[in-house]
């Protein structure tokens, strides 16, 4: 998105550019500012457009959830089950 709004813009400062230019009116205040502006629109782009166009987005990492044995319903009380102190996890090195 920011590289049309980007590019929206040169387009607008050029076609500035060539009105003032054909309408006789690019004066040489006109030339430092119209500069000044064209500058400014090149640093932009090393600041904002180039990094969203050649950087790396990072994938989402998912956490991995330990694994749990099944328990034999002879092992441990309803107690035990109900504070999760029943289930054991699986050793997975």
């Amino acid at each position: 998105m920011i590289i049309k709004i980007y590019l929206a813009m040169w387009m607008a400062v050029l076609a500035t550019g060539a009105i003032f230019a054909i309408a006789g009116m690019f004066t040489q205040m006109f030339a430092v500012i119209f500069g000044f502006t064209l500058f400014s629109l090149v640093f932009m782009g090393m600041i904002s457009v180039l990094p969203a166009t050649f950087g790396n987005e990072h994938a989402e990492v998912e956490t991995a959830q330990p694994a749990l044995a099944p328990v034999a319903q002879d092992e441990g009380t309803k107690a035990q089950f109900a504070h999760g102190q029943g289930l054991i996890p699986r050793r997975t090195f």
